[in-house]
């Protein structure tokens, strides 16, 4: 199967806009998230730091990430308009 191409902002907008309608990234395998953690805690981190975590989606990772290392600054733009009720508080830095 051919993957999809896209030729303009405008259409893949409309494919993540389509995709989160669906339920797209609203929970996240538990085993994923504790394999994120565990993958974080074992590496040598600063204490403060600015993170972009550009194509943020719906935020998870940042909050995820926000949540580990709570004096890192972290900012996640993403050109998807995902409904609000998926981007909680996505801008936690």
């Amino acid at each position: 199967m051919d993957p999809e191409v896209f030729h303009t902002d405008a259409q893949v907008r409309d494919y993540y806009d389509s995709r989160y309608r669906q339920g797209y990234m609203d929970i996240w395998d538990p085993r994923k998230v504790a394999l994120i953690r565990d993958i974080f805690r074992c590496t040598e981190m600063p204490a403060r730091a600015r993170v972009l975590d550009y194509g943020c989606g719906t935020g998870f990772l940042s909050r995820l990430l926000k949540e580990l290392f709570p004096g890192w600054e972290i900012v996640g733009p993403t050109s998807v308009r995902a409904p609000s009720r998926l981007l909680g508080s996505a801008a936690v830095g």
